[in-house]
């Protein structure tokens, strides 16, 4: 499971200059699309492999990422399921709710749940802040840059969680993922022009 996130860590922070893509109109400074190592099992960033990438900004990737986020909340809604994208395993419909909540309303009950998943991590405090200051209105209201920066935060915790974190992760960060990884893939389909 731990290089199963890893992939997916990767192809996370890979999608975030897309993704940043709907609103601020600017090229994106961020990690190299070609240079990403996987070290140990898990995305670690090369050394010195900071560069811009320009990226087309267009209202199709921003109606792209719009739609996806509307799709996902009417999905867990209306009780469907969400799933893990790199092992298919549905996710817990609690959990999916709770992602869903944390991403739009984010009230003080669901925020304490998300942290108290990721305090599990092993990650600092510091990185696990950041991930959940990038959370709320992600689904609802994003600002620009707000998905870029949700998948930088996402993969920073990825890159300082422990290994039994990552091999058997709580529901909560699974469908967390789930919905980035959506949201992202959204994003770079209409990048590309798919």
């Amino acid at each position: 499971m731990t290089k199963l996130f890893a992939s997916c860590a990767a192809a996370l922070l890979l999608s975030a200059s897309v993704a940043s893509a709907q609103g601020n109109g600017s090229d994106i400074t961020g990690p190299s699309v070609t240079q990403s190592t996987i070290a140990g099992g898990i995305f670690a960033p090369s050394a010195g492999n900071v560069g811009t990438t320009a990226v087309p900004v267009t209202p199709a990737v921003s109606n792209a990422i719009v739609s996806t986020s509307n799709s996902i909340v009417a999905t867990v809604s209306g009780g469907g399921t969400i799933t893990n994208p790199v092992t298919g395993a549905a996710i817990p419909a609690a959990a999916a709710t709770v992602a869903v909540s944390m991403m739009s309303s984010a009230s003080p009950e669901i925020k304490a749940q998300v942290n108290n998943a990721l305090s599990t991590s092993g990650a600092s405090a510091t990185v696990i802040n950041t991930l959940m200051s990038t959370l709320p209105n992600l689904l609802s209201n994003p600002t620009p840059g707000q998905v870029a920066e949700a998948l930088s935060a996402f993969n920073a915790v990825v890159n300082t969680a422990n290994a039994g974190f990552l091999a058997n992760p709580p529901p909560e960060f699974s469908a967390i993922f789930s919905v980035l990884s959506q949201i992202a893939a959204s994003g770079n389909a209409a990048a590309k022009g798919r």
